[in-house]
């Protein structure tokens, strides 16, 4: 096997570092849980032996801490009582535990209340800015997952009730694998467990195994979010994807 140029280099650097005891290590930072194929050669990989560390969402205080100075900056005095501020950082630490999350609810409310000719920032203004401010970020996030994640998704929302048109959740993930794209994709059983777990840790899925009796046990899978909402970023990643292609009526 000849490695590329770029494993060479590393291998050398390792090698080198070991034999004159340096202690090298390399860090892969990134706000998203999606395991980071670096397409590194076996031998280098082994050498390295990687290690993932996930830190906790924030907490309440934290979150509080964090927000606070970058609130005061933003409204004007008065504008964000007390008891607002504190009723948006307990929601959004129930919610999310993400600072930027929090910030956009709070910049949604305070554009309501500057709309609306308030005076200050309202409980009913961050309230009614809750689930916009959810939806524009998980869509977001939709829209930058990898092609075989966006498509587990689909999987996952692509049965419909007949009558009502609602889509069906639960499912089992022998139902997500019907899905023609994903199909496409070439996604083997082990393949697509490995993306599930992936949303699930991302927060995008939730997993239960559930006894069906004499039939044996089954793994039901359903989206933590409206599952509308991965209908509605279709369009937009579509566009945006080199793989995913729908054709269009003339």
């Amino acid at each position: 096997m000849i490695l590329a140029r770029d494993d060479v280099l590393l291998l050398a650097i390792i090698r080198r570092s070991t034999a004159r005891d340096i202690q090298l290590s390399c860090w892969l930072l990134s706000n998203e849980l999606v395991t980071v194929d670096l397409r590194l050669d076996s031998r280098v990989e082994s050498v390295l032996g990687d290690e993932e560390l996930f830190f906790p969402l924030y907490g309440h205080d934290t979150l509080r801490a964090i927000l606070q100075p970058r609130i005061e900056r933003a409204f004007r005095d008065g504008a964000m009582p007390d008891t607002t501020f504190e009723h948006g950082v307990r929601k959004a630490a129930y919610n999310w535990g993400d600072a930027r999350r929090a910030l956009r609810l709070f910049r949604r409310a305070g554009e309501m209340a500057n709309d609306r000719g308030f005076e200050e920032v309202t409980v009913d203004c961050l309230d009614e800015n809750l689930e916009e401010t959810e939806q524009e970020v998980t869509i977001e996030k939709l829209l930058s997952l990898p092609p075989k994640h966006f498509m587990a998704l689909i999987g996952v929302t692509g049965g419909e009730k007949p009558r009502t048109g609602e889509i069906i959740q639960p499912v089992t993930t022998a139902k997500i694998q019907e899905n023609d794209e994903l199909a496409q994709l070439g996604l083997g059983d082990r393949a697509m467990r490995g993306v599930i777990t992936e949303l699930e840790t991302m927060g995008l899925l939730e997993t239960w195994i559930e006894s069906k009796g004499e039939e044996g046990r089954v793994k039901q899978v359903q989206t933590t979010f409206d599952p509308d909402w991965v209908h509605e970023a279709l369009q937009p990643y579509a566009e945006a994807s080199d793989i995913l292609s729908h054709p269009t009526e003339d």
